[in-house]
């Protein structure tokens, strides 16, 4: 008897014991339910939803806005930061070779001290001090267009969060390869340079003699001059080398302004049809030359994806996600038949 009310007794404690619990692990459900909710709902969220509710704000530096090529860029860029949430102001200079101008806008974005700087330099030596300014002030700044130069950077111990550029060089050697094929690897022809000293110039311009000196023996330079990338500059540059050398069949330009530029010379001189030209940058106004058969080709570097990916890779650092050393976009030559 005494077994059986021990027995009872151990079992109303045990009921006991389970009712008092059951409140308790039921009040603790919903709590959990909504941390698990509200952990869920930051993922992905917008940039203030990542800052303890502060609005995220970029500064762009672009090299001119002007060329179609930076008004893509700049689109790519404002229109990524609106998608995120993200204040942005976008500056420029009005020429290529207003270097230190750019660093002046530069200077004031870092004096307004923003979350991040985004630049598209106009020199990849003069930028690196900047950039070794931007580490001391705690700035994340993002490379895009035109790479800092890697032994400044070395020396001044100077880092960005990221590079996102286009295959220059590349460039290059696809507009070789697109006029030797056209020119069945002989005849003369011309070059028209970018910027002098200017990054960008200068790969276009090697990748484009790399593939002329190994495949493109029987082709004779016979003129090769700056243009800055300026569209004015490319009619008056060919228009003396037109004069001088009437039987050329071919040009590269290293990008399109300067490409449209020598076809309005070559309309004036009556040859249009005759002469070959290839640029870079694949613009609208390109497009149409190449629709109307005044143009062979042009390589497509993808202006606004450089500006997105630089938005994106600057937001996704500030979230502490990884960011690899550097992004590089593809070049390809588009023809007639590549245009819808």
């Amino acid at each position: 008897m005494k077994k059986l009310m021990l027995a009872v007794a151990v079992l109303l404690v045990m009921v006991f014991a389970l009712c008092a619990c059951a409140p308790a692990e039921q009040a603790a459900s919903p709590a959990a339910e909504s941390a698990d909710a509200a952990s869920a709902g930051s993922e992905g969220g917008a940039a203030a939803d990542q800052t303890d509710g502060k609005k995220l704000k970029f500064c762009f530096a672009v090299k001119n806005l002007t060329n179609p090529y930076f008004l893509e860029e700049a689109r790519g860029v404002e229109e990524t930061c609106k998608e995120l949430g993200i204040e942005i102001d976008v500056q420029a200079t009005n020429k290529d070779t207003e270097i230190d101008k750019q660093i002046q806008i530069l200077d004031n974005f870092l004096s307004q001290k923003p979350d991040a700087i985004i630049a598209a330099p106009l020199s990849s030596t003069a930028i690196v001090p900047f950039i070794q300014r931007c580490n001391e002030a705690g700035v994340p700044f993002v490379n895009i267009d035109t790479a800092a130069d890697e032994t400044e950077m070395e020396n001044m111990g100077a880092e960005s969060v990221t590079c996102v550029i286009t295959d220059n060089y590349a460039a290059g050697e696809e507009c070789a390869k697109a006029l030797i094929e056209a020119l069945d690897g002989k005849g003369k022809i011309a070059v028209l340079e970018g910027t002098a000293g200017a990054q960008t110039a200068e790969e276009r311009k090697s990748g484009f003699l790399s593939v002329m000196e190994k495949d493109g023996s029987g082709i004779e330079i016979v003129a090769s001059q700056p243009a800055n990338y300026n569209r004015n500059e490319g009619y008056t540059v060919f228009q003396s080398i037109l004069a001088a050398h009437p039987d050329i069949t071919g040009l590269f330009a290293a990008n399109d302004e300067m490409a449209l530029g020598a076809i309005s010379a070559i309309e004036e001189a009556g040859m249009t049809g005759k002469i070959s030209v290839v640029g870079i940058n694949f613009a609208a106004d390109a497009q149409e030359a190449i629709k109307e058969g005044k143009m062979l080709g042009s390589v497509n570097q993808d202006p606004y994806t450089l500006g997105k990916l630089g938005v994106e890779k600057a937001y996704a650092y500030l979230q502490g996600e990884e960011v690899d050393d550097l992004y590089m976009t593809p070049s390809v030559m588009m023809y007639q038949d590549d245009i819808k």
